[in-house]
């Protein structure tokens, strides 16, 4: 490895992915490790536990489904996340003004629709990391 690869890899952004569908899990960050250089999927989690209770967690940006199947409130996915130092794009197929409202109050600092293009996701990403 050399010196300007290892200071690349420093700089990266850890990012954290939490959603329950595992295609859109492999498919975000096999995009992500093609097309983003300047993040790393560092952990990749289908449940809130899987998440919270790996060794990579902390990340600096979590990306959290708004829906899981798991009874864990998205105010406390957010601000568990917020409290251990990570930022929080909350990403979902249901956009309302009261899960907006929701993940707002809760500390999160974007709230993205599914629908919106992967390019467009990454660009709120880096304005949210300052890069």
């Amino acid at each position: 490895m050399s010196v300007g690869t290892a200071v690349d890899s420093a700089s990266r952004v850890r990012l954290a992915i939490l959603d329950d569908h595992e295609l859109l899990l492999d498919t975000l960050t096999s995009w992500i490790d093609a097309n983003a250089p300047d993040f790393e999927v560092v952990l990749s989690a289908s449940t809130w536990l899987q998440l919270v209770h790996s060794d990579n967690f902390p990340t600096d940006l979590v990306f959290i489904d708004f829906q899981l199947k798991e009874p864990v409130s998205i105010e406390a996915r957010v601000r568990t996340c917020r409290a251990a130092g990570a930022k929080v794009i909350v990403i979902s197929s249901f956009d309302t003004p009261d899960a907006r409202e929701r993940a707002a109050n809760a500390g999160a600092v974007e709230f993205l629709p599914k629908t919106m293009p992967i390019r467009d996701v990454m660009d709120a990403a880096r304005r949210v990391m300052g890069i």
